[in-house]
């Protein structure tokens, strides 16, 4: 996908702003779980802290707190 598909124009008082999309919720849902069962396969005892956004999760297992982030506008997701 070209960056110009990612974009939306919108016109306002004669000048033309271009802005980003933001993938909705589910989509980073789906981009999150997709990684999260790819990388880490599903774990029954994984702690999971409450989600302090829509675009990461955070759990703990085997002692290491790992948080999961994906970028609201490409979807690609990364650790810290």
């Amino acid at each position: 996908m070209s960056s110009i598909e990612c974009l939306t124009h919108k016109k306002v008082k004669g000048m033309v702003i271009i802005m980003e999309k933001t993938l909705t919720e589910k989509q980073l849902h789906n981009r999150l779980n997709k990684y999260y069962k790819e990388y880490y396969g599903e774990f029954p005892d994984d702690e999971w802290w409450i989600n302090p956004a829509p675009n990461i999760w955070k759990f703990d297992r085997n002692g290491e707190t790992i948080t999961l982030i994906c970028d609201m506008h490409t979807g690609k997701v990364t650790e810290q």
